[in-house]
């Protein structure tokens, strides 16, 4: 599947492409190698058939420091053709050559395409290179648990199963007998509809929350407090199919006196394991080693008054939540939110906070966007910037970590976007948001963050998911209903 979309040269003819293809076939796979008792090769397939796109960006970004230091030629070869490849993902047609017909276009990209894997080739030929961007086995794969269990829930068309990651251990399988596809199909086809209606039934987003309990997160649960998981920490959720459209971190029974998921474990995603691996290193990046004395650049882009926009009162009462625990902040107001200063800014900051507009496009998930005060900026914009010293990224705005219903497993949201570029923990939200929710978030997540800055000098963008689930307890204590606290999500470290 994965060569097959590599033969359109663009993201956006891949994605076209890829909702061609039957969605249950990876899914079915992991399902019959969990029935022959291979869950070490369920987790396997689940890691290479999903997130496709994201994976074949991926590998033209790929660290090359060790093959740098030992084949210079051959990195310098990868790092040119692989810049070329990513040039056509992102715009379709190279820019230097387009006046080119499609067809010469394909021509010259599926030649390059062609180099790239003869280098690759070549550098698999290298002592020490031989699984170099091969697929990873389940011994890399179990490192995505070194902060905490990761639980990849797999939606087959035959059978369900949670599959816990956790430290050392073989995995854990919690196979899930009363749940089937067409049961959760249809409470994200419920949740999608209630959600994006002007009036919510709140009872039917309970329904689906209980349901999600019932179901799929109680046994979780369950198995966790066997494997001695010691409620309060963090867990990760890695799901797939429908599934990834509904929220698990808010499941729970919703009654006086129980306790939901996110009174017993801290809740974030993420779209692959290899993804997680990447993000908590064993050796903490360069420059990050003395985190105890690490002072971040936060970058603030609040837009209140786009052009064509409808204004937004809470954007200038978020910016003072900000301020009060991060006076020196660097922020882009109205007209100086412009596309490119955003765009410059994510390259130079280290922490980025953007409040504004946000729209997901059904059609076309590249061209979600954050409405800024000359252009929107888009998904693919996004992907085409760098930012080498990316850590921490807070969205709110409507619809930043909102996935593709007919694509869930591809996760092609804003938020997404932002991690491929380099930022390893991120905040969104699921669908639109309430204005007056984001000045309350927003204050305490950066409360939390920087609650040891005075004493220690100290700030860690992996306290961002506690702070988050602080938030939303804050929101509960006020009243705020459930549709709206369930919004605000967490993916990464």
């Amino acid at each position: 599947m994965d060569q097959f979309l590599l033969l359109r040269p663009s993201l956006t003819s891949r994605h076209q492409l890829h909702r061609e293809i039957p969605q249950d076939t990876v899914l079915d796979a992991a399902a019959t190698a969990i029935e022959c008792g291979e869950v070490e090769t369920a987790v396997e397939f689940l890691e290479q058939g999903r997130t496709l796109l994201w994976s074949q960006m991926n590998r033209y970004r790929t660290p090359l420091d060790e093959l740098q230091r030992a084949h210079p030629k051959l990195a310098t070869d990868f790092t040119r053709l692989s810049q070329l490849l990513e040039n056509s993902a992102t715009s379709g047609i190279t820019r230097e050559l387009c006046k080119m017909t499609l067809e010469e276009e394909t021509r010259r990209y599926r030649k390059i395409a062609e180099d790239w894997s003869t280098v690759v080739d070549q550098i698999r030929q290298m002592d020490g290179f031989e699984n170099f961007l091969r697929p990873p086995d389940y011994s890399f794969l179990r490192l995505s648990s070194r902060k905490g269990p990761v639980i990849m829930i797999n939606v087959g068309s035959k059978r369900c199963d949670a599959i816990i990651i956790h430290q050392e251990n073989n995995p854990v399988l919690v196979p899930l007998l009363d749940v089937r596809k067409s049961d959760i199909q249809v409470n994200a086809d419920k949740f999608h509809s209630e959600t994006r209606a002007g009036v919510v039934d709140r009872s039917q987003i309970l329904g689906v929350l209980r349901a999600l309990w019932d179901d799929i997160v109680q046994p979780v649960v369950t198995k966790l407090h066997e494997l001695n998981v010691v409620p309060g920490s963090r867990i990760w959720w890695c799901p797939t199919s429908v599934l990834s459209i509904l929220p698990i971190h808010a499941a729970g029974p919703h009654r006086r006196n129980k306790l939901n998921l996110c009174d017993i474990y801290i809740s974030s995603y993420t779209p692959t394991l290899s993804t997680l691996v990447g993000l908590n290193p064993a050796i903490p990046p360069v420059g990050q080693q003395n985190q105890l004395h690490y002072d971040p650049r936060l970058l603030v882009v609040a837009q209140p008054d786009t052009p064509g926009q409808v204004h937004i009162p809470g954007v200038n009462k978020e910016l003072s939540a900000i301020k009060m625990h991060v006076p020196d902040s660097n922020v882009l107001l109205s007209g100086g939110g412009t596309s490119d200063a955003v765009l410059t800014g994510l390259k130079t900051h280290s922490w980025v906070h953007i409040t504004c507009h946000g729209s997901q496009d059904f059609k076309d998930p590249f061209a979600s966007c954050f409405h800024l005060y000359d252009k929107s900026l888009t998904l693919l914009d996004i992907i085409d910037a760098r930012a080498p010293s990316a850590e921490f990224g807070f969205l709110s705005a409507c619809h930043s970590a909102a996935s593709d219903i007919r694509r869930p497993d591809e996760t092609l949201h804003l938020a997404a976007a932002l991690q491929f570029t380099g930022f390893r923990s991120v905040i969104g939200t699921m669908y639109a948001m309430a204005d007056v929710d984001g000045p309350i978030v927003a204050e305490e997540v950066y409360k939390h963050m920087y609650r040891r800055k005075e004493k220690s000098g100290s700030v860690d963008y992996r306290d961002a998911a506690e702070g988050l689930s602080i938030a939303t307890k804050k929101l509960k204590e006020r009243g705020v209903p459930v549709e709206r606290w369930i919004n605000f999500v967490h993916f990464g470290a």
